[in-house]
This record gives structure tokens, C-alpha cells and sequence, in this order.
């Protein structure tokens, strides 16, 4: 494919990127499969009669897939001029929607990897690249550098989502991190079930009859479940499709190196996010139904020129059970 869509391909597996919406990650799967994210039909068509053209007053609009927020999502609007509506507002809402919505140059192109560049944020004042590499065993690298143009200092951290179907199951290693207040104004709580060190999610509990009355069903039938934050033991989220009998497995980094280049730190995003945080979105409708699975880079502040990078892997295997190891 070429135009808005570009594909990878190696080792059976495909990976599709949309370089005009926000340069995200459209498809990933074997070839002649099912996608193992969740994407809009809109991002996976070649043509389409209008793209979005971001500006500061751009609206959010959930077209799922595979992107790169920047943290902290308090820090969103706070920096900016332009819109002091947003500026102004507790909800800290919508994301840079230069981030999401902005068209990415093709800087290389072989059939195993690709490297894009983005505009400059009228919001952020940062500009991301993007370096997709798929290996010979069909694992997909997602690398991200963020370059700031503005003046004085900014802070902040690289924020990987990527979304999944509600029908799937997700495990996470690590325990529940407590944080202060809701993480959005209609959260209420999610299911989840701890066994040994991991936590499952499991959507097939949501039942209309089964669910307690502290999580409940919206008026309009929906559950908005909030977000887990996960302090993480491992670099590693599964997402388990019974259907397919398929576990999409999101890795990435926890730990860095120290100045002698031998001691493990942990790495600590910004101020709100944790290392790994699960946000759990279901509905009747099982098709709006999703996961974001979610990692946070560590923080860091730079200055005009200075860029942050972080990165991520995506592979999947076949297996009975998610709790198969």
C-alpha cells in the first residue's frame, strides 16, 4: 500500500501505520488475518474524502488504533495561548490534538521498516518521529523521539496507548498503584480479579444482571470503568482473544541504566501516571467496547533542541489460555 497507508510486512505478520492520522499503528496481525488492535474502518481506508486538520481547537475523536500521547495530561493545555478555554479547564481535555491528528512525513521506507516525521505542536512546541521496525520473527518495534522547540524548559513523558477489542481478556503484572480522585469525571470502579502477582480484566463478568451496584450501567448503557494504575514488576501487558485463541503482548522498558552504566534505576514518568495503567471502557455494544493498554516513558525535562525518546514492542503467539505461559 502507499498514500496514507504504508505496510510492513515480514515473517507472515503485517503492520499497517496511517501516516496521516497522527502517524499511528492501524493493523497488526498475520497476514490474511483479523487485526489484533482495535482500529476504525476510517484509519484503515486508503481514501477517504477529508482528513482532519489539527489546530488547537480541534475536537478529540476516538478513531482507536495505536498512538503517542505526551505527559502529563495536566499539563496538556497549560503551556499554550491559543486556546484559554482549554487553557483554563479542570478537565485537562483533549489530548495534543497535533499529537493525534497530524499528518507525518516518509523519511525511509524498506519493507520491515519505516521512519516518519512529524509537524511542530502550535500546542506541546514538540515534534515526534516515529521508527516502526518489524524483525524476522514478526515483532514489531515502536520507537519514539520527541524533539521540543519552545523556550525555557518543559517536562514530560512518551505515552504509549494502544487499543484492544472489550472482548479480549488482559493481564498485567504488578499491583494496583493508588492515586488520588478519579482519573476521569464518570469513573467508576472496574473489574478486576488478582491471582498471584498478576491482575486480570475480565469483560465477560459485565453482565446487565451481575454487576454491582457501585459499578452500574450508565443511563445511556454505558460503564465507563476509569483507569487501573499498575505498579509494574515486569515491562509486560497481555491481551488474550478466546475467538482467535491469540495473545497480543505489549513490551516495554522499566528500568534504565545509571551513570557507571552497570546499576538498574526505575523509571519514573511524570507527576499522575504510573508505568503501566489499563483504562477499561464497556458498553452493551460490544463493538465500542475496548482496552488501552498503556506505558509511560520516564520523565524528562528539555530545553529548545533537546529530544526524549522511549519504545515499545509489539508481538503475538498462539495459546489456549492467557494463563499459559
Amino acid at each position: 500500500m502507499s498514500g496514507r497507508i504504508v505496510k510492513l510486512e515480514s515473517a507472515g505478520v503485517v503492520a499497517l501505520i496511517n501516516v496521516n492520522v497522527g502517524g499511528r499503528l492501524v493493523f497488526f496481525g498475520r497476514k490474511g488475518g483479523e487485526n489484533m488492535i482495535k482500529s476504525d474502518k476510517f484509519l484503515l481506508e486508503e481514501t477517504v474524502e477529508s482528513e482532519i486538520i489539527p489546530d488547537a481547537f480541534t475536537d478529540f475523536v476516538q478513531y482507536y488504533g495505536q498512538e503517542v500521547w505526551i505527559g502529563p495530561q495536566t499539563q496538556w493545555w497549560k503551556h499554550q495561548t491559543i486556546n484559554m478555554e482549554r487553557r483554563n479547564s479542570p478537565i485537562n481535555w483533549p489530548p495534543d490534538p497535533y499529537v493525534s491528528f497530524g499528518k507525518f512525513e516518509v523519511v525511509e521506507k524498506t519493507d520491515s521498516q519505516l521512519v516518519i516525521q512529524g509537524c511542530v505542536s502550535e500546542v506541546s512546541k514538540l515534534s515526534l518521529r516515529k521508527i516502526f521496525s518489524l524483525n524476522d520473527k514478526g515483532l514489531l518495534r515502536c520507537h519514539v523521539e520527541a524533539t521540543y522547540h519552545g523556550d525555557g524548559e518543559t517536562t514530560i513523558d512518551l505515552w504509549n496507548i494502544v487499543r484492544v477489542s472489550g472482548e479480549n481478556k488482559i493481564r498485567i503484572c504488578g499491583d494496583l498503584k493508588e492515586i488520588d480522585g478519579p482519573t476521569h469525571p464518570f469513573e467508576k470502579k472496574a473489574i478486576g480479579k488478582k491471582d498471584g502477582d498478576f491482575y486480570t480484566f475480565c469483560p465477560d463478568e459485565m453482565t446487565k444482571d451481575s454487576l454491582p451496584p457501585e459499578i452500574g450501567w450508565g443511563e445511556d448503557g454505558q460503564v465507563h470503568s476509569g483507569k487501573f494504575h499498575m505498579d509494574m514488576k515486569y515491562g509486560i501487558i497481555e491481551s488474550y482473544n478466546e475467538r482467535l485463541g491469540d495473545v497480543l503482548v505489549m513490551s516495554f522498558p522499566i528500568c534504565d541504566l545509571a551513570d557507571d552504566g552497570n546499576t538498574c534505576v526505575g523509571i519514573y514518568p511524570t507527576e499522575g501516571h504510573s508505568l503501566g495503567e489499563v483504562y477499561c471502557y464497556h458498553t452493551l455494544d460490544e463493538d465500542k467496547s475496548m482496552y488501552e493498554l498503556e506505558c509511560h516513558g520516564k520523565a524528562e525535562t528539555l530545553k529548545n533542541g533537546d529530544t526524549a525518546s522511549t519504545c515499545m514492542a509489539l508481538f503475538f503467539k498462539h495459546c489456549s489460555s492467557i494463563f499459559e505461559n
